[in-house]
């Protein structure tokens, strides 16, 4: 019974520790297998990262490829390089398998800037009409994100630390296991110690040294897992680092001589590694285009022992084809310093090389006819300047302006125009020398310098340029046009004042060209009247915008009288001074023609408006029935198509009715465009506004206009009321004037009114209105109050110094 028991717990003791034991190495199993698990999952962290990194030097590629040829199949290969890295971002910000290199502190940063990079390229790529400069900075920026992601790789991949750190974690839990497997086996023994003292403490030994092996081997392993993954790493590292840095190896002896090629040097070079093995560097240079003392200088370089960066040489291959490659090397030396040869690397920049060549004729040339653009051209011309400034010598410059390409652009749209100034641009480069330049400046706008000639040999090339724009025939979209040029012509010697003062000067002279009829030739000359006036309009221009900025424009009123016995009063015209920064308040005659060339007449126009309603919004319910305000409009208001949107506009914020607004335009700018001005004189007549004819009588073709413009009244210009006593020429003018007008259903206003006798003959003749400084002085419109009448006007002698203009001439914005 006793040998039964004992054999049981032998049975039971070994059960036990067959169990443990079991435990154990399933433990030590399952240590190895995170190993391998841990790496695994290491391995594909840095292969998404890696990817990333491919992906977006592919983009980078496909970017500067668009950016060099803007076409729709290279944009679409751009966008599709864009998704790509795309794709490759949530795996990396969100995935489970990216999770451990989310703890290094510099992922935030560079998945930060490289998302920033990423989406500028989008915005970009999504834009087909996307500015050349704008695709410039997107690849300036990808390119300056690369060196951080590159960096980022690369200490991911030397960072040991995430698989040691959750390696031990695991190994520790798992070794917990194990120790629990032992600790039970000892508490097995410990139940039969004192059957089996020897056994257990054979068992105790044996158990002891297992758990030495045991942690002798765990270590090993760990040792080698680590030595084998960083071997790996560095492995990886250095073929990366050496396929980005070079395309071919070389390494030479101590006599110079190639000893070893890598494998893409024939690839590159067109030649087999056999053909240059055991040769010299000079065998190489027979037949090539780089000069031979180039060779020579670097063959005494390498003879000297001489460190080696960046040597460029411009390679012919056996095919033909011309390369340029940059070489690097190093010396290397034996312990005992005695030379043994070089290891070098070698490059093929060709496609750097011709990349700089296109940027840097695209920095210097128009893109859409090949001249040189405004920078290169200014950078010529002030090269011309200093040569003139240094042996004297005598060049000229041309400013060209296109006379009629608007009509063009407008007609048959900009694809048109582009081909237009193609042609154009074709036919200046056959009128000028080889040495000249010509480039455009921008828009319809070219330039030529013309070296080594004097002015009559320049305007000689001047009439040739306009002779070959004269004698095109354009056509497109079934539309054939002829066009004109006008040329500003400036002498380029050693009186000539800077670059600024020249282009200048140039521009004034083509845009006096302009004003003498198109088509001319026009020479600059420091004396010439007609600039000086156009400059003098320029520095009016240059006030007039202060003004507005400043808002320093006031408005003065002058009443309009009915002269039948109880006609309505109330109305009024508000007419325009310029606020100088001294006070000084300038008559509208000295800087309306400015705003009229320079087109901010328009701009004046809303100043007006808008200050004339405020003033109508304020007082609106105190003036008599049905009193009006006369506003002047420019000529070129009636062309702008936002002043009716404004005007309604205006109406509408401020409440005041049309009916209270009376717009004045003169003859001259009515009938210069009928159709424009009947549509918008229609347009607010229909809303309840008034319209007066000023200046009426001074065009030619005045009575004959009336039909076709439907204004309500007629001012007749004040130079026949003037004198309609004493002159009779001028009083039948002005009696033929009223009736035709009143015949015709217009009511007529006389100007100029300045004293009983001239407004007792407006009477007799039968005028229905009249205005002038008979009636009062001017007086600020701020300072008006409807119900003071024409006395409230009393007072203002300041503004009678001109009775020609304040006596009724529309001063407002004509």
């Amino acid at each position: 019974m006793s040998r039964v028991r004992g054999t049981l717990r032998y049975l039971v003791l070994g059960t036990t520790i067959a169990l443990f034991s079991l435990s154990a190495l399933v433990s030590f199993s399952r240590i190895e297998e995170h190993k391998r698990e841990l790496q695994v999952e290491r391995n594909s962290v840095l292969w998404l990262a890696t990817s990333l990194e491919i992906e977006y030097l592919r983009l980078i590629s496909a970017v500067i490829r668009y950016s060099l040829e803007p076409t729709a199949g290279s944009l679409a290969a751009a966008r599709r390089r864009l998704d790509l890295t795309w794709s490759r971002l949530p795996v990396l910000l969100e995935g489970t398998e990216a999770e451990p290199l989310r703890r290094l502190e510099s992922f935030p940063p560079v998945m930060d800037r490289v998302r920033g990079a990423l989406e500028g390229a989008d915005r970009v790529l999504s834009d087909p009409a996307s500015d050349p400069r704008a695709v410039g900075a997107v690849t300036t920026e990808l390119e300056a994100v690369r060196p951080m992601l590159h960096e980022f790789l690369t200490a991911s991949m030397l960072t040991d630390e995430l698989l040691h750190e959750q390696m031990k974690d695991r190994a520790t839990s798992l070794q917990h296991g194990q120790y629990a497997s032992f600790l039970g086996m000892l508490l097995s023994g410990a139940v039969l110690v004192f059957l089996l003292a020897r056994q257990i403490r054979a068992v105790s030994r044996a158990r002891h040294r297992a758990e030495l092996q045991s942690a002798a081997l765990r270590e090993e392993m760990t040792e080698r897992v680590r030595a084998h993954a960083a071997l790996r790493h560095s492995e990886s590292r250095f073929k990366d680092f050496a396929e980005a840095a070079a395309d071919w190896f070389w390494e030479m002896d101590s006599e110079l001589r190639f000893t070893y090629l890598s494998d893409r040097f024939e690839e590159v070079m067109g030649l087999s590694p056999d053909a240059v093995v055991g040769h010299a560097l000079d065998a190489l240079d027979e037949g090539q285009q780089t000069a031979r003392e180039r060779w020579q200088q670097h063959a005494s370089e390498l003879a000297r022992h001489l460190v080696i960066d960046d040597y460029d040489v411009q390679w012919r291959r056996p095919d033909g084809r011309t390369c340029h490659l940059s070489l690097s090397a190093r010396p290397v030396f034996d312990a005992d310093g005695a030379f043994e040869g070089y290891r070098g690397v070698t490059r093929d920049v060709t496609q750097e090389r011709e990349l700089a060549e296109q940027m840097a004729h695209l920095a210097s040339h128009d893109p859409l006819t090949g001249l040189v653009n405004r920078r290169e051209f200014e950078k010529r011309l002030e090269r011309v300047l200093d040569t003139a400034r240094a042996d004297g010598s005598s060049h000229a410059l041309c400013f060209l302006d296109l006379d009629q390409f608007k009509i063009v652009n407008d007609t048959c749209g900009h694809v048109a125009g582009d081909e237009l100034i193609r042609q154009v641009a074709k036919r200046f480069a056959t009128c000028v020398r080889k040495r000249d330049t010509l480039s455009r400046l921008g828009g319809d706008e070219f330039g030529v310098l013309i070296e080594r000639c004097d002015i009559e040999h320049a305007r000689r090339v001047a009439e040739a340029l306009r002779r070959a724009v004269e004698e095109l025939r354009f056509s497109a979209n079934g539309h054939s046009f002829t066009l004109s040029v006008s040329i500003g012509l400036v002498a380029v010697d050693a009186h000539s004042e800077n670059l600024t003062q020249l282009l200048s000067a140039a521009d004034s002279a083509c845009y006096a060209a302009k004003d003498q009829g198109r088509n001319q030739i026009h020479v600059y000359r420091a004396d010439d009247a007609m600039l000086a006036r156009r400059r003098g309009e320029v520095r009016w221009l240059s006030a007039i915008q202060q003004a507005l900025g400043a808002d320093r424009f006031e408005l003065v009123a002058q009443d309009i009288v009915g002269l039948a016995a109880g006609s309505p009063g109330g109305d009024f015209e508000v007419l325009l001074r310029l606020v100088a920064e001294d006070g000084t308040r300038i008559l509208p005659g000295a800087f309306l023609p400015a705003a009229e060339r320079y087109h901010v007449s328009p701009r004046i126009d809303r100043w007006v408006i808008r200050n004339a309603l405020a003033w109508l919004a304020e007082w609106r319910h105190h003036m008599p029935e049905p009193g009006k305000c006369f506003v002047n409009l420019s000529g070129l208001s009636l062309g702008d198509a936002q002043m009716l949107d404004f005007i309604t506009g205006e109406l509408k914020r401020t409440g005041v009715e049309a009916r209270r607004l009376c717009f004045e335009v003169t003859e001259t700018a009515a009938i210069s465009n009928v159709g424009n001005a009947s549509r918008f004189f229609q347009a607010l007549r229909d809303q309840g506004c008034r319209f007066a004819l000023d200046d009426f009588g001074s065009g030619v073709s005045s009575f004959g206009y009336l039909r076709t413009l439907p204004v309500d009244y007629l001012k007749i210009d004040g130079v026949f009321v003037r004198d309609i006593v004493d002159d009779p020429v001028d009083l039948e003018m002005v009696r033929s004037i009223n009736q035709i007008g009143q015949l015709m259903g217009k009511k007529t206003i006389a100007e100029f009114v300045e004293n009983d006798r001239i407004l007792a003959a407006l009477r007799t003749i039968g005028v229905d209105y009249a205005q002038g400084f008979h009636f009062g002085a001017l007086r600020p419109l701020a300072e008006r109050r409807p119900s003071a009448g024409r006395a409230a006007l009393a007072g203002n002698a300041g503004d009678t110094a001109s009775s020609a203009d304040a006596g009724g001439r529309p001063v407002g914005t004509a």
